[in-house]
């Protein structure tokens, strides 16, 4: 899996995958990253690898890892991965 944004890996966390997880609930590694210009905050999980460390900067089209397998029971098809932005109260363009 590669990225398209950019910005130092602040938090790691989550665990392998087992496939013995309860299909429609947390599993899998994740990592956050702050971009420091705007102060935005994005975080990937379901992930089955995870290549990024503590502290790296990634950038647009880094290799951070690889999608989770879902857990047994989950519809077939149904790999995916959330990516999600927090932004700052004094983000940019934010009143």
């Amino acid at each position: 899996m590669v990225v398209n944004f950019r910005g130092r890996v602040t938090k790691l966390s989550g665990r392998a995958p087992s496939g013995n997880e309860r299909p429609g609930g947390a599993y899998g590694f994740s990592f956050y990253v702050r971009n420091a210009g705007n102060g935005r905050e994005r975080y990937v999980t379901h992930m089955g690898t995870r290549s990024v460390v503590l502290g790296q900067i990634i950038e647009p089209g880094s290799l951070v890892g690889s999608v989770a397998v879902p857990p047994l029971g989950s519809p077939r098809g149904s790999a995916h991965i959330h990516l999600g932005k927090r932004f700052p109260a004094s983000a940019p363009g934010l009143s």
